[in-house]
């Protein structure tokens, strides 16, 4: 009997992370995050899941133990605690324009995902593992409708949805689980985008370029040339300039690996010419993209929150979340586009230095920590996180919560602690 309750638990368990392994692909931008109308807060959503997980997993499920093993986590990192709610008290005082977002990212949502892997460290790679079977399940259903209907033209929408994305604007809409929201051009011709679930096909591609990332370089079990087929296929029909190069730079650091380990003169003259091919491609697609208006505008975003920042003040920027302070400094071009594209320069605006630190840290200390341990793969995987950081928005999204999480729980666990 005590088997059957325990086995109930687990899925009771398995399925709670799969909901947050979906509140964190939701939050990476999602229609449903940004309609005007019935929008889904998130990270009130994902705060809620993560009291239930870890009141379900770590004290439901063994009581003695885990209140045992959650006293001790807490002794353990109290000054850490004390010193990180500290820090962003001060941050607070000074930024002065602390909201909801700010709270429930920095003081609820990050020290709950630390606490959960200080406990259980399994669980990082059960949330990615988990996110990555929910984008498949998203991307073969994005590819068939994208197909049959942007492409073959056999379907049509069927309604319109009001989103709130740079501008208010409607969007086409298959049955609430596809949407239409881009065009690109090639040579006059104007081609759909794959946006899928997404307010854009950037998000997206930020989306799935994070997933085969985790499953190239993370990933433990024997991997599927079907399911690399369909990550790959699914970027390239974003039109994602950012996905295309990221999925060079991912197989290039894949040849690398080999590179290195191998002595054949073949292979070693074998990956510089494919080397020599990717900064090639990689350079003819980022010229070609610098030369359209989506190209100019991600440089004036630069441009303007860089502007916003030494502007405001550089030690703790103009205010969390103070779009309104960036859109002041944004080229009359632009008209009504006033998204970002870029998390590292919208950081040091909304943040300065000491926001920025917050998010330094961990990437600095996951490659110094990967080369001083061997450990490439890790590495590349936070290159790829880094790389998307300076050309995605996505430093408000819960995904990027999480990456600061695991790295503040490795970093807590390899030297804070003794």
């Amino acid at each position: 009997m005590k088997e059957g309750n325990s086995n109930t638990k687990d899925i009771l368990a398995n399925i709670l992370e799969y909901f947050i392994s979906a509140a964190f692909l939701l939050s990476m931008h999602s229609i449903y995050v940004s309609t005007v109308a019935n929008k889904l807060r998130i990270n009130i959503v994902l705060v809620a899941l993560l009291l239930l997980y870890i009141a379900f997993k770590f004290y439901i499920k063994d009581p003695n133990y885990t209140y045992k093993k959650i006293k001790k986590s807490i002794i353990k990192y109290k000054w850490i605690g004390l010193s990180y709610f500290l820090y962003f008290i001060i941050f607070a005082l000074l930024n002065r324009t602390i909201n909801s977002n700010f709270i429930s990212t920095f003081i609820m949502i990050l020290p709950m995902l630390f606490l959960i892997y200080s406990i259980d460290s399994k669980a990082i790679n059960n949330f990615f593992v988990k996110l990555l079977k929910i984008l498949l399940v998203v991307s073969v259903v994005s590819l068939v409708l994208y197909l049959f209907i942007d492409v073959l033209g056999l379907f049509k929408y069927t309604g319109k949805i009001y989103i709130d994305w740079g501008t208010k604007k409607y969007v086409d809409s298959f049955l609430g689980i596809y949407f239409k929201t881009q065009y690109t051009t090639f040579k006059g011709l104007i081609i759909p985008r794959n946006t899928s679930i997404f307010t854009e096909a950037p998000m997206y591609s930020l989306a799935l370029i994070i997933s085969l990332a985790f499953y190239e370089f993370i990933y433990k079990k024997k991997r599927s040339p079907i399911v690399r087929s369909i990550l790959i296929l699914s970027v390239l029909t974003t039109f994602s300039t950012t996905g295309y190069i990221a999925i060079i730079i991912i197989y290039v650091s894949k040849l690398l690996t080999k590179f290195l380990k191998g002595k054949n003169k073949t292979i070693k003259i074998s990956f510089i010419a494919v080397l020599v091919v990717s900064v090639l491609i990689s350079g003819v697609l980022l010229v070609n993209k610098l030369k359209t208006n989506s190209g100019s505008i991600r440089v004036d975003d630069y441009k303007a929150c860089y502007k916003t920042w030494v502007n405001s003040n550089i030690l703790y920027g103009a205010g969390y979340n103070n779009m309104d302070a960036v859109v002041a400094n944004m080229s009359d071009f632009r008209s009504n586009n006033q998204g970002l594209s870029n998390s590292i320069m919208y950081v040091l605006a909304e943040g300065g230095i000491l926001l920025f630190i917050v998010y330094l840290i961990p990437f600095v200390y996951s490659i110094y920590r990967s080369i001083v341990k061997k450990d490439y793969n890790v590495m590349y995987f936070s290159i790829i996180i880094g790389y998307l950081f300076i050309t995605t928005m996505f430093c408000h999204v819960i995904i990027m919560t999480n990456i600061l999480a695991i790295g503040y729980h490795r970093l807590a666990k390899d030297y804070l602690i003794r």
